[in-house]
């Protein structure tokens, strides 16, 4: 969920690069919206970023049948499986960067005290392999969805100005 107005809340806020638009990062918040009414549906706990424009995404609509009524401009929701499901989040404590050449991730954050912090992954460095897997063949997305795995042992391969080396990221959870 994308929204300005998280930048009200009280709760916890953490703030990171974005990512790269003309040429130049750019700040994003993430935090947690705690409750969204959509109709007659309540949303808890769901992850937030602004600013930007209010947009609501793929985790939130995942959670029902999405009707687009254009002739009376109405979205028609229905309550699916997926409705009371568990939002994903990073557990890595990273914040990731496909870099032009498609085939590593550029590390923009690593959060103090997260398990890459713990892993020893620095700012600057680059992901090549997660498990054996090269980021090329995986691309973003999926990288980021391995990080999302609760209690997952992963055997990523960094790259930088020391030269490649082998990290274990323990990822909290259980699996």
């Amino acid at each position: 969920m994308d929204d300005s107005l998280l930048l009200k809340s009280r709760g916890p806020l953490r703030r990171t690069v974005g990512g790269v638009g003309l040429g130049r990062t750019y700040e994003v918040v993430f935090g947690r919206i705690e409750r969204l009414g959509l109709g007659s549906f309540v949303l808890r706990d769901l992850p937030s970023v602004a600013p930007g424009v209010s947009l609501i995404g793929g985790e939130v609509l995942r959670r029902f049948r999405v009707t687009f009524d254009f002739a009376r401009e109405r979205l028609l929701l229905v309550r699916g499986r997926h409705f009371a499901g568990e939002v994903p989040e990073d557990r890595s404590g990273l914040t990731l960067r496909l870099v032009d050449d498609g085939a590593r991730l550029r590390v923009e954050e690593v959060e103090s005290g997260s398990p890459a912090a713990r892993a020893g992954i620095r700012v600057g460095e680059y992901l090549v392999e997660i498990d054996g897997a090269r980021v090329r063949d995986l691309g973003l997305r999926r990288a980021q969805a391995v990080l999302m795995v609760s209690g997952a042992q992963l055997r990523l391969l960094i790259d930088g100005e020391a030269g490649a080396r082998d990290l274990e990221l323990m990822l909290p959870g259980q699996p």
